[in-house]
């Protein structure tokens, strides 16, 4: 497993046009935010510390995005091995479906990490310089807690379903789907709540979307509690709504703590569905 996980991930640094278009969906949502979004959802609020709001409510969707478009990036390799043959070499050698998914996966898991870390240094570095105070240490642990949870629940739904694609124009259509549903799912392009009814619902059973709420609420929450500190009562709660820092299945708003748990619990799940499925392709062949 630990051989199969280090090519893998070696291969993936090796090649550069991989890893930056693995970054190309962050790099949409950052292009569309600076340029379109970030000036009308700032004079939108009208309120003192919106820009550091806003800054923050954007490192948030990124940090939510990353795991998932650079874990599909990573998993490409999958899809090329089982194009060219490789993986039934794999199959051929005594390891079981379980060692040949864990390295598949712990591979693409460092990957997400990789990136995702050095995600969340640049937009540390860019709200710092844009008068943001430095993190502190209780919200970085935080922070690096979900950023594990999230790359690993991505890396394990994104195996799952990489599982099914045996060819790589099938596998870049899928990736370019990934990289442009992602910015909608975080809440980006469009904010949560002003999403309709049935589509805001079906978000909010996803687990990117609990992703970028915990993101969100952990870097911007108390500047945008804050923010509205002097504002009539029900403003905050409207716009944590709107924002998508807070996720309702109707009038029930989700516990902070269900985004932790859908995202382990996802994260265990689809693993050993995709073992089975590996399982059952070796037994089939």
């Amino acid at each position: 497993m630990l051989a199969l996980t280090k090519r893998n991930t070696a291969l993936f640094f090796r090649d550069r046009t991989s890893v930056f278009f693995s970054l190309m969906g962050a790099l949409v949502v950052l292009g569309l935010y600076a340029f379109i979004l970030r000036d009308s959802f700032i004079s939108g609020t009208g309120l003192p510390g919106a820009a550091e709001v806003t800054d923050l409510w954007l490192v948030g969707g990124l940090l939510a995005i990353v795991p998932v478009t650079t874990t599909a990036g990573s998993l490409g390799l999958l899809v090329s091995d089982r194009y060219s043959g490789r993986t039934e070499d794999f199959r051929a050698s005594p390891a079981s479906a379980y060692v040949l998914t864990g390295g598949y996966v712990l591979s693409t898991f460092v990957v997400g990490c990789v990136m995702s870390m050095m995600t969340l240094v640049l937009c540390e570095a860019y709200v710092v310089a844009s008068g943001a105070p430095v993190i502190g240490a209780v919200q970085l642990m935080r922070l690096l807690g979900v950023l594990l949870l999230s790359v690993l629940s991505s890396t394990s739904i994104l195996f799952f379903v990489t599982s099914f694609v045996w060819s790589e124009g099938g596998f870049s259509g899928l990736s370019t789907i990934i990289g442009v549903m992602v910015g909608f799912v975080a809440g980006v392009y469009v904010p949560l709540g002003m999403l309709p009814g049935p589509v805001g619902f079906a978000c909010s059973m996803l687990p990117v979307t609990h992703s970028a709420a915990l993101f969100r609420d952990i870097l911007a929450g108390p500047s945008a509690t804050e923010m509205f500190s002097g504002a009539p009562d029900g403003q905050l709660e409207t716009f944590r709504h709107d924002l998508g820092y807070d996720l309702y299945l109707g009038d029930w708003m989700f516990p902070e703590w269900s985004g932790v748990a859908i995202l382990a619990v996802t994260a265990a799940v689809f693993f050993v569905l995709a073992a089975f499925n590996m399982n059952r392709r070796r037994r089939d062949g």
